[in-house]
């Protein structure tokens, strides 16, 4: 019975059954495009964003390449600002540069003018400034005096070797002084225009130029002396002194003090007061006796017997020998003065005695020995 249930036809539908399988079918076609639906809207929505991204990602390229060539151009700009920098950095250098080069030729002229024959301006730079060769002159005659003043006193006496080394050293200085002021004349002739406006300041680069190159003449200048000395004629043994080593020192010594004091600007002096008051004055000594007169034989001397009265003793000028008194008997040691009529430097050396007159014949300045 049930196989021919399952054969048995089924009856056709009737049309309300028909009716209600179509609105079945229309509510399944509507739900079936309904379920379709959101999955439209999402791509759409994708695509969207996608094309948002895309939109996004080209402004920040964008804004990534300005900021790039804003950079560029920035870097571009200071390189060019530091360009300019240093360039102004250069110039004002140089602008320093040149100021401080003015400052320094004017400084240099100032100082030309204010140093050029001015005595009351010291260079402290110097080694040989005045009051350097001061200590030197007074160095001199405590050490190379005092060594060839033993040799001269084993032949002549005290006062003929304190004369004998006293008149070398106020030679020399006079020799010296003819050289520096003979050369000086030759330069100035042939070199220096006084017209022109740095005439001053050539000359003083002149005159310090020769302070420092008269060390070197020493030599040349020392036995130029000699000559001078042996072409004097006069006594053996006083040559035979003279040229030896203690001798030929002090010489050395006397010309190389004697160059760098006529080489300064203005020349330092050194002075031998006279011993005698003539009428009661004191007079300068003038050397008037010519240099060969040192040399000349006592027999061929007339004595006088003649009396003067001494010079007081100055002891603001002097430092006593190895006696002390009112009057000066001798002088020993020049006095060295900063200049011609300046203050000065170094006292000198004189004997001093309690008798107020000298014979005439003590002032001859004969160099008596018993032993010549």
């Amino acid at each position: 019975m049930s196989g021919q249930a399952r054969s048995r036809r089924r009856p056709p539908p009737s049309d309300d059954e028909q009716g209600r399988e179509r609105n079945d079918g229309g509510e399944c076609q509507s739900a079936s495009h309904g379920s379709h639906s959101p999955a439209r809207k999402k791509r759409k929505r994708s695509k969207s964003d996608d094309e948002q991204t895309d939109d996004l990602l080209d402004n920040l390229r964008s804004e990534l390449q300005k900021s790039e060539e804003e950079r560029r151009n920035s870097s571009t700009r200071m390189e060019k600002a530091h360009k300019t920098i240093e360039q102004l950095q250069q110039e004002l250098n140089a602008t320093k540069s040149e100021k401080e080069d003015a400052l320094r030729r004017l400084s240099a002229l100032m100082s030309t003018k204010l140093r050029d024959n001015n005595p009351n301006i010291a260079d402290l730079s110097d080694q040989f400034r005045p009051t350097k060769l001061a200590e030197m002159f007074s160095e001199l005659y405590d050490n190379e005096w005092t060594d060839v003043f033993d040799v001269f006193n084993n032949d002549f006496s005290e006062r003929q070797s304190i004369t004998i080394l006293l008149d070398i050293v106020m030679d020399v200085y006079e020799f010296c002084k003819d050289e520096m002021e003979r050369t000086w004349k030759e330069v100035s002739t042939w070199f220096l225009n006084e017209s022109l406006p740095n005439s001053q300041q050539l000359a003083k680069s002149l005159k310090d130029s020769r302070k420092t190159l008269v060390q070197g003449m020493t030599k040349d200048m020392t036995q130029k002396f000699i000559e001078r000395l042996n072409s004097w004629g006069g006594k053996p043994k006083l040559h035979e002194l003279l040229s030896s080593e203690k001798a030929i020192e002090y010489i050395k010594q006397c010309v190389k003090l004697c160059l760098l004091m006529c080489a300064n600007d203005p020349p330092v002096v050194i002075v031998r007061p006279a011993e005698i008051n003539r009428d009661g004055e004191e007079q300068n000594d003038k050397k008037t006796q010519q240099d060969e007169d040192i040399f000349v034989n006592e027999d061929t001397r007339k004595q006088e017997t003649t009396c003067s009265m001494r010079a007081p003793f100055n002891k603001d000028h002097f430092k006593e020998y190895t006696k002390r008194g009112p009057y000066m008997e001798y002088v020993v040691w020049p006095v060295m003065y900063l200049h011609q009529g300046g203050p000065m430097l170094g006292k000198g050396v004189a004997q001093g005695t309690s008798e107020a007159v000298a014979r005439g014949e003590e002032e001859q300045w004969t160099w008596k020995s018993k032993h010549v």
